[in-house]
């Protein structure tokens, strides 16, 4: 059976037992985090992500058993704390501005793992460094399909911005 095919299996299951609550939207953060969709090219219902990252040259392959909040009855993951990346003087003096996009799975725990930088804004000063490490450091509510917390993948993009 494929993971397609199991996950909507999984979500007709839950949605027969009456478990789930409506899909909520995705909750919306301060102009620095925004929380999105990954794209891993396998999922059914995802089509318009999955072009996306298609024309970003993005891999996002994840392990099995992780969802995403485009598939059916699955709730995002809530950002709790958001740590701000911090700029390195390096990168400042070279004032090096832009968007790191990253993307990580948000586990049942709410724990961030697998975190990696999708598009880079510096490779050398610091900045791509310092995104990853700011998103390790966040705390997360789960993601949810029906009642139970499940491992969710998300789209992060951090600005960094000069004053």
């Amino acid at each position: 059976m494929t993971p397609a095919v199991a996950t909507i299996l999984m979500a007709l299951a839950v949605a027969a037992s009456g478990a789930w609550a409506p899909p909520q939207a995705p909750p919306v953060g301060r102009a620095s985090l925004n929380l999105g969709v990954p794209t891993p090219a396998h999922t059914v219902g995802c089509e318009h992500e999955d072009a996306k990252a298609k024309a970003n040259g993005w891999n996002l392959d994840f392990s099995l058993g992780v969802y995403r909040t485009c598939q059916p009855h699955v709730i995002a993951p809530r950002a709790v704390t958001s740590v701000k990346p911090q700029y390195t003087a390096a990168a400042m003096r070279a004032k090096i501005e832009g968007i790191v996009v990253l993307a990580a799975v948000i586990d049942r725990d709410g724990s961030v793992r697998d975190v990696r930088v999708l598009q880079s804004v510096d490779r050398t000063l610091g900045l791509d460094a310092n995104a990853v490490d700011a998103v390790r450091r966040s705390t997360f509510a789960p993601g949810r399909l029906g009642a139970n917390t499940v491992p969710v993948a998300v789209i992060i993009e951090l600005q960094f911005t000069l004053r």
